[in-house]
């Protein structure tokens, strides 16, 4: 057996041994915040997660493009030493989820924000936060995302324990499946498109259809940008749950696969909701056992589909 400290390193096998840094040491800052109940998480702990994600996680390569050299044994010990920390990882985020979930990242951006902007203001919390949320939602997504409201404040919306949790779970399968898995981390996670998906045509009569019945009353502007995922603010809310996922469903069969899974994914994030109980929920109307008002909204959004959106396509 040969021993850790005589290992070989490569490129990729540093990359292994940095990414087992990162996830030990993000493990005992975890510890550290869930033994405290998440009272010593501040600016420089989200800065620190964001840095993390993105400059070391994503980017780094963990298996050659060519000749991978999954079988040699200082390799095998590599990988070995990163499952155990991310099936680490793992554990904290699912046994404390709600904590980090939880984890005072609010109270945070409306103190930076001040700082920043309102240094000398007797503005309420509640003030900085709305000139903040105002501020925000002025932009669109593509240009927020890059923008310095964003770089400096705006990020400690994230939560990147979460993040961070989804990066686990596709770098798990690609250890356990020596890197045959085809998962992947998506490095777009916040979503940031400059496609149209939806025309204004199709959003015009979706609005006027179920506005304030399927979806909380929004306007059409905000229902165009949040379709789009054009939104810097959540609009898309949940009035009938089953009805707004039949509509959704039905909106992602008028494109084409590939940008039907980056839409449905974007959405399902949008609205909170995992896959799962979405696909549960929006086939509800078309189960044997449906009763017939259900039935009937089926037979109706079917022929509205029809009527109305479909000749908008062309």
């Amino acid at each position: 057996m040969i021993e850790k400290e005589t290992i070989n390193v490569n490129h990729i096998d540093g990359n292994l041994l940095n990414l087992r840094k990162i996830f030990q040491n993000t493990n005992l800052q975890w510890i550290e915040e869930i033994n405290i109940d998440g009272d010593n998480f501040n600016y420089d702990s989200q800065d620190i997660y964001r840095q993390a994600l993105n400059e070391i996680l994503i980017k780094s390569e963990i298996i050659e493009k060519i000749n991978p050299q999954t079988e040699k044994e200082e390799r095998q010990i590599l990988v070995e030493d990163l499952l155990k920390a991310v099936n680490e990882n793992l554990k904290l985020f699912k046994n404390h989820r709600d904590l980090f979930s939880d984890l005072p990242r609010k109270k945070i951006i409306i103190k930076e924000y001040k700082q920043r902007e309102f240094p000398e203001s007797t503005k309420s919390d509640i003030e900085i936060y709305d000139n903040f949320i105002m501020f925000k939602e002025l932009t669109l997504r593509p240009i927020y995302f890059k923008s310095e409201l964003y770089n400096t404040v705006g990020f400690l919306e994230v939560n990147y324990h979460e993040k961070i949790y989804y990066y686990s779970l596709s770098i798990k399968k690609q250890l356990e499946t020596k890197f045959k898995s085809s998962d992947s981390y998506d490095s777009n996670y916040l979503n940031v498109y400059n496609t149209i998906f939806l025309n204004m045509g199709v959003v015009h009569q979706i609005h006027y259809k179920f506005n304030g019945i399927a979806f909380e009353e929004i306007s059409e502007s905000q229902l165009y940008k949040a379709l789009n995922l054009q939104n810097t603010v959540t609009y898309l809310k949940k009035k009938d749950s089953r009805k707004l996922f039949y509509i959704v469903h039905h909106l992602g069969e008028l494109l084409n696969d590939q940008l039907k899974e980056i839409w449905l994914k974007a959405i399902l994030e949008e609205m909170q909701v995992t896959k799962k109980y979405y696909s549960s929920q929006y086939k509800f109307f078309d189960w044997t056992d449906a009763n017939e008002k259900q039935k009937g909204f089926a037979k109706e959004f079917n022929t509205f589909m029809t009527d109305k959106i479909k000749p908008l396509l062309h």
